[in-house]
């Protein structure tokens, strides 16, 4: 078995700013002792330098789609979240504000959902004829952590179709 010999530096790679890259990466084992108020403001700091000081990446910071405000302490409080030993997410203490992040920690997402719909036949009722469906919906959660998650969810398919009128 050959050691792995990783270096722990910056790749010289598209989308990683010069002044970073060849340089010691940001020890994520070393966040995880500080308070995760102070890791987060260093980790996303870190990323925030590293991204690139032209317009080849523009707009990286404000694609964050769904996510809190803030997109980089984001990012930083689910790294952080990733690599932590507990299951509690790191939460800004300001929520909805444009300083507001959120980290996932061991929640469970939903990776698959499927919507079984199986013909049960027709009949006449009143003179009206009525078709009978069975529809099963299964959920898939994939648990992207290695902590053991527990708990209860309720799933329900809904949708906004009528049958048309006879």
């Amino acid at each position: 078995m050959r050691p792995y010999d990783e270096q722990p530096l910056v790749p010289f790679a598209y989308g990683i700013d010069a002044s970073a890259t060849g340089k010691p990466k940001l020890n994520l084992n070393a966040l995880l002792t500080k308070p995760p108020a102070d890791a987060v403001d260093q980790m996303a700091a870190w990323i925030g330098n590293s991204l690139p000081k032209t317009n080849t990446m523009p707009g990286f910071v404000d694609r964050k789609g769904g996510f809190p405000n803030d997109y980089l302490k984001t990012l930083a409080a689910n790294a952080i979240d990733y690599a932590d030993t507990n299951k509690e997410a790191t939460v800004s203490a300001q929520q909805m504000t444009k300083e507001s992040y959120r980290g996932l920690d061991a929640y469970p997402l939903i990776s698959e959902v499927i919507l079984h719909v199986k013909y049960l036949g027709i009949a006449n009722l009143k003179g009206r004829k009525v078709m009978y469906w069975q529809m099963i919906l299964f959920v898939e959660l994939w648990n992207h952590t290695n902590q053991k998650v527990a708990g209860k969810a309720n799933v329900s398919y809904e949708n906004k179709l009528s049958p048309p009128p006879i």
